[in-house]
């Protein structure tokens, strides 16, 4: 798939499209249709029902798209957002703040900041969607988030720093 301007992130959405963040560009592409994202956005995420959300990584701003391309939801979130997930349902976005040391929760245009070990990387929801896994990336550690009470259920040390990270049932 040709996508000039820093190739960064990738999934595929519901209808079947690629979906690219190009960092340098300041873009997501989907397919052929190109979306101004927020400053140098290194992450992607689809929500089942096709939105798709991304962060910039430079002005700590989060923008989610309807599945046909218009801005329907954008949240200043800080502290350099790396990383964006959905949960199953497509009901919360988590956002790793990884100059920010938290994971942002996002929910129905509520945000939610929860401070987290280390420097927050990769994000997993559990099946449920009742916990959200931030790994570390520099320190070896995955902190579990209970996501309706946004707060910290428990550190998990797993060694060497984790960036990607899955959470199995």
């Amino acid at each position: 798939v040709p996508a000039a301007g820093w190739p960064h992130a990738v999934v595929r959405t519901p209808s079947g499209e690629v979906a690219i963040a190009l960092a340098r560009a300041d873009v997501v592409q989907v397919g052929a249709v190109r979306l101004p994202a927020p400053a140098l956005s290194e992450t992607v995420a689809v929500a089942p029902d096709g939105r798709i959300a991304t962060a910039g990584a430079m002005d700590g701003v989060v923008a989610i798209f309807a599945p046909d391309g218009p801005l329907i939801a954008r949240h200043e979130v800080g502290g350099r957002p790396v990383r964006v997930a959905f949960d199953a349902g497509g009901n919360t976005l988590a956002v790793a703040l990884s100059a920010g040391g938290a994971v942002a929760l996002i929910e129905g245009g509520v945000v939610r900041v929860v401070p987290v070990a280390g420097v927050p990387d990769g994000l997993a929801f559990s099946s449920d969607a009742a916990r959200v896994y931030v790994s570390d990336v520099a320190g070896g550690q995955v902190t579990a988030v209970d996501v309706r009470s946004a707060s910290v259920e428990a550190v998990l040390a797993v060694g060497e720093g984790t960036g990607a990270i899955l959470a199995l049932p």
